[in-house]
């Protein structure tokens, strides 16, 4: 593997900083001033504009580069600005009311401390920026973003088709790519870099986003929000050994911004104000659809539950003059906009549940799936959080998504997988269990954050009874608690997180979908092999990979994928090349030059497909195949000659 270290990686670092930080908070400043808690979406709103971007340029034939995203950016700015005087113009804007210097404070503590945790933890799960995890979706994702970097195009169907689909979600692509093309580095790098600041980043940001909504900008609750948000194995880390799930990882970083910003338009002044509103609303949700279209429907979901739960907490304590006939008649409405949104969008994929419903309830409740470990101190504090968010002045708002999860999480994960409930409601997001478990996740952290509050407010109340020195005694206990939200949120859970992600990094000697060999050579591509090779291989060896290590191109970048009838004949026959002529009329028609032999050992995953590749193992060197380079016993590169020749006899 490269041996680069974080530091090597600083320029690509700082230009990932620039990717996620500039393009959304100057859209954001031009058109709602220096709104802190608009800003702190601001990271998940330059995923979004990068998506856009990426996918227009793709559409237009304009090269996609940090170029292409900064003019993109200057035309919002300039949008943003116009939706913002309109809303001026009509006084709807009302005065501009800046949060107080606490507030502020400790959303910027709350952030620091966050990005400091959790980027802790996951530069040490992926073990340097020049290390990468061998899995299945990697297969597809390395290449990827090598090949929208090669052909500056990071538009979606471009990106589709690298594993020959028409349409793939590109928001962590257009980001990926463009980083490593402003700081010309190598996909892996790029890769990392991406990975880490959506992390460590744009995670914690919009969780803080959200945070300061529900919580109404307790500094308490800012300086938890922040910490907390890296204490849940759910998001962020499971994507990154699990999958891996980067455009998952990618959206549902970006649903707490984009849940926060919907909230918002209920919050505006008048009509022009609550259409500049809903430009940022609209914005971060379809950027979050263009990340994933799980993490959208995770954004519908929750605005539902709490624009429902909100309706009824106000119709039944008389707040709202809403006869209750109009309520039933407005929640059946989103009822019924939901059920087809759910059903258009089914996967048909079944993964296996994890254990009984019981069992699953109480990994969900103590945010420790999959047999991990418990963190004692999150559960203390998600107990406090249960038993008193009832008391918060959002209660709706934070119970109804968590309720809604964890139910989900629930069927989905502990019910059987022939069970009709869980194919109706889990069906979406795959069946997956842990793809529902980060859902349950982004719930959960602002219940935790309710827990801390919790547990602060009684030590100022226990704090007002001493006679003397209150004041520094109460620093000493704000410092201290800042203290214990930081070794929450290195808990047991988490550290769990950080070692998978460091087995899906450390190929196997033998055995492994991608081995320490198979690598070494793949490697060494770019000296063993001609600048303009074609390389074919048993993808399901780990072959793919060649292309995204060493920019050699491959036959099949991704698993799936209908192959030509040459293609096929090839992973057929190409064993047989010295004695069935045909052979060398396939590869002449492909273009073949290269073939690599990678043993027996396949993806160890029910793949859906009925491919097989019996040409492309056990080659031995002869007429026309001649060994060019080997490491061990089972990677190997063979040279194809003689072919030219003999197709044209």
């Amino acid at each position: 593997m490269d041996a680069v270290e974080w530091v090597d990686a600083l320029p690509a670092l700082a230009a990932g900083l620039g990717v996620l930080i500039v393009p959304g908070a100057a859209v954001v400043v031009c058109g709602w001033g220096l709104s802190l808690k608009r800003l702190l979406a601001a990271p998940a709103l330059s995923i979004a504009i990068a998506a856009v971007g990426a996918t227009l340029a793709g559409a237009a034939g304009i090269a996609w580069n940090v170029l292409t995203l900064a003019a993109f950016s200057l035309i919002l700015m300039g949008v943003a600005y116009g939706v913002r005087r309109y809303a001026r113009a009509s006084g709807d804007a009302g005065v501009s009311q800046h949060a107080p210097v606490a507030a502020r404070a400790a959303a910027l503590v709350g952030l620091a401390l966050g990005a400091t945790v959790i980027g802790w933890h996951v530069s040490q799960g992926l073990m340097g920026p020049g290390v990468f995890s061998f899995t299945y979706d990697d297969t597809v994702h390395l290449n990827a973003v090598r090949w929208a970097m090669e052909h500056h195009d990071a538009s979606p169907w471009f990106i589709g088709s690298v594993s020959k689909i028409g349409f793939y979600p590109n928001g962590w692509h257009s980001v990926a790519s463009v980083i490593g093309l402003a700081a010309s580095v190598q996909p892996i790098v790029a890769i990392n870099v991406t990975n880490l600041l959506i992390a460590a980043l744009v995670w914690p940001a919009s969780m803080l986003a959200l945070v300061w909504t529900l919580l109404r900008r307790r500094p308490a609750a800012l300086v938890a929000g922040g910490v907390l948000a890296g204490a849940f194995v759910g998001v962020p880390y499971s994507f990154l050994f699990f999958g891996t799930l980067y455009p998952n990882l990618t959206g549902y970083a970006m649903v707490p911004a984009a849940v926060a910003s919907a909230l918002w338009v209920g919050e505006a002044s008048g009509p022009r104000d609550r259409l500049r509103a809903l430009v940022l609303a609209v914005g971060l949700a379809g950027g979050t659809g263009l990340a994933h279209p799980n993490a959208f429907l995770v954004v519908v979901a929750f605005v539902a539950f709490i624009v429902v739960a909100r309706l009824w907490t106000d119709v039944v304590r008389g707040r709202s003059s809403m006869s209750t006939r109009r309520a039933w008649f407005i929640t059946g409405a989103i009822a019924a906009a939901g059920g087809v949104l759910w059903l258009a969008t089914r996967t048909h994929w079944d993964w296996p549940s994890w254990g009984g419903p019981a069992r699953e309830l109480w990994e969900g409740l103590a945010a420790a799936p999959y047999r991990m470990p418990v963190s004692i101190a999150l559960l203390v504090l998600l107990v406090i959080g249960y038993a008193s968010v009832g008391r918060v002045r959002e209660a709706p708002a934070l119970i109804a998504p968590f309720a809604a999860a964890l139910v989900l999480f629930v069927v989905g994960a502990g019910f059987a997988s022939e069970n009709i409930l869980r194919n109706i409601i889990a069906d979406p997001f795959y069946n997956d269990p842990w793809r529902l478990f980060a859902i349950l996740s982004i719930s959960q952290v602002p219940i935790a954050v309710v827990g801390a509050v919790t547990v602060w407010d009684l030590g100022l109340r226990l704090l007002a009874r001493v006679p003397r020195g209150r004041e520094a005694l109460t620093r000493i206990v704000a410092v201290a608690g800042v203290g214990a939200l930081v070794l929450v949120a290195n808990g047991p859970t988490v550290a769990a997180g950080v070692s998978s992600m460091q087995s899906v990094r450390t190929p196997p000697a033998t055995g492994g979908y991608v081995t320490a060999d198979e690598l070494a050579l793949m490697e060494r591509l770019d000296r063993t092999t001609d600048s303009d090779a074609l390389l074919i291989g048993d993808p399901q060896t780990g072959t793919a990979f060649a292309y995204g290590i060493s920019g050699r191109h491959v036959v099949e970048m991704h698993i799936l994928g209908d192959l030509t009838a040459d293609e096929q004949y090839l992973s057929q026959h190409l064993a047989q090349i010295d004695s069935d002529p045909r052979v060398c009329q396939a590869v002449t028609a492909v273009g073949v030059s290269y073939a690599l032999d990678f043993g027996a050992v396949r993806l160890d995953f029910d793949l859906g497909t009925d491919k097989t590749y019996p040409g492309l193992h056990d080659l031995t060197p002869g007429e026309h195949l001649q060994l060019v380079d080997q490491e061990g016993p089972d990677a190997r590169l063979f040279r194809i000659v003689g072919c030219d020749a003999r197709a044209a006899a």
